[in-house]
């Protein structure tokens, strides 16, 4: 298929509802994704014979998810099932790929994070960033709403394949990271239990604010759940809606945190980053925010994907909005939070396979700059339009809808 009719069909296709209970989120997420966790598996079990690894080792990392699993994330599981049969898998092997795929996938570079804070942004903005470093592989960017009133809502990107987040932010205003962190070693690694992946899922369902995360992340720690493998030490970066922000260092047996005080972090050293950021005019616009994200230093060859958050602190429940880069060089597409449905290509992967085509150069840097600063005052007309006009929950959520089709859309053409 050529690339414009590719692109015709992503206009085609109306944005997916991720919501509801664990089966109806499984259906509409294997409904786009079925062929891609389909070829994932299968790549994920022939590596697994190549390296002469018995079926039986997998089944016992299978055991020991669920046995955490029954006790922190049961819908998970029952997601996993249900997807599975879609698929057409045994679900215990793929319950065995979302526990083990990950411990395989070593980085070139660590993923990076980073925040500033709201006394040097422009309008007091709280703003947050993740780029993710990994393997190339189709992405998804996704609104979850599931069922009840016991889990929050949240926007997360994760590989196409599996329902976990490398990156999110959840309707109660927090946004988080984690990142693999190979100095932090305890010298007693877990193999055998929850990556952090999952457990990130968990702090987006679960969590309020950066506390009631970090204490999340110490349960599993001392009840020794969290599964690191070699590389043992993952680099969290939360910040609530507050403004506060922390960072947070754990391996198998040892979790540290500290309250984050200068104006600008980031959570690995990165070429020529700090010195851009001096550079930035005061107070920071969302745009100059993120344009440190595409900056050579920052932006590399392994870079997959990118989130750059603004979260609302008087309503993160309906205006805050996550703009995602598939791959992190790419032309932002903005997810919102009162928005109940998840355009297509972010979901399917599209928008990866087509961003990953682009060459990013001074010229399409400046391009995409105009576009995130241009589509992010259009967003900021948005909201105050539906405030003054007293929109209803119901009238934000289907102004949200159309208006991130109609981006996903003119990204779309603007990219034939």
């Amino acid at each position: 298929m050529s690339n414009n009719n590719k692109n015709d069909d992503i206009i085609r296709k109306q944005p997916v509802a991720i919501s509801g209970t664990s089966e109806q989120i499984a259906a509409a997420w294997a409904q786009v994704n079925g062929r891609l966790i389909k070829k994932h598996v299968t790549n994920f079990l022939a590596d697994l014979k190549q390296r002469n690894i018995p079926r039986s080792k997998l089944l016992h990392q299978t055991d020991v998810f669920i046995a955490i699993a029954k006790k922190y994330g049961s819908h998970w599981l029952d997601e996993a099932t249900c997807l599975a049969k879609a698929c057409r898998l045994k679900p215990e092997i793929y319950i065995g790929y979302m526990a083990s795929v990950y411990r395989s996938l070593l980085c070139a570079e660590e993923c990076t994070s980073y925040t500033i804070s709201k006394k040097v942004t422009a309008g007091d903005k709280v703003l947050f960033h993740k780029t993710r470093d990994n393997e190339k592989k189709e992405q998804s960017a996704f609104i979850l709403t599931p069922a009840g009133k016991k889990l929050n809502k949240f926007i997360a990107v994760t590989d196409a394949a599996v329902i976990g987040c490398m990156m999110m932010v959840n309707e109660k205003g927090l946004a988080g990271s984690a990142d693999t962190y190979a100095q932090f070693k305890s010298g007693k690694p877990v193999y055998e239990g929850l990556m952090n992946v999952f457990m990130l899922r968990l702090i987006a369902e679960r969590a309020a604010d950066c506390l009631e995360a970090i204490d999340i992340i110490k349960e599993f720690t001392a009840k020794r759940l969290y599964a690191g493998g070699t590389i043992d030490g993952t680099h969290w970066l939360l910040t609530d809606k507050t403004g506060t922000s922390y960072e947070v260092c754990s391996n198998a047996c040892e979790v540290t945190s500290r309250r984050i005080t200068e104006d600008f972090y980031v959570s690995c050293p990165r070429k020529g980053i700090p010195q851009a950021y001096k550079k930035l005019p005061k107070p920071v616009t969302f745009h100059k925010f993120h344009s440190l994200s595409r900056l050579p230093g920052m932006c590399l060859n392994t870079s997959v994907s990118g989130m750059t958050v603004e979260i609302d602190p008087l309503r993160p429940d309906i205006d805050t909005c996550a703009w995602i880069g598939l791959p992190a060089k790419s032309y932002l597409l903005p997810l919102m939070m009162g928005g109940s449905a998840t355009p297509y290509g972010l979901l399917s992967g599209g928008v990866y396979t087509r961003g990953e085509t682009a060459v990013l150069d001074g010229r399409t840097r400046e391009l995409y700059h105009f576009f995130d600063e241009e589509n992010n005052a259009i967003k900021n007309s948005l909201i105050k339009n539906l405030h003054a006009d007293k929109a209803s929950k119901k009238e934000t959520t289907e102004a949200y809808n159309t208006w991130m089709h109609q981006q996903e859309k003119k990204y779309t053409i603007l990219a034939t």
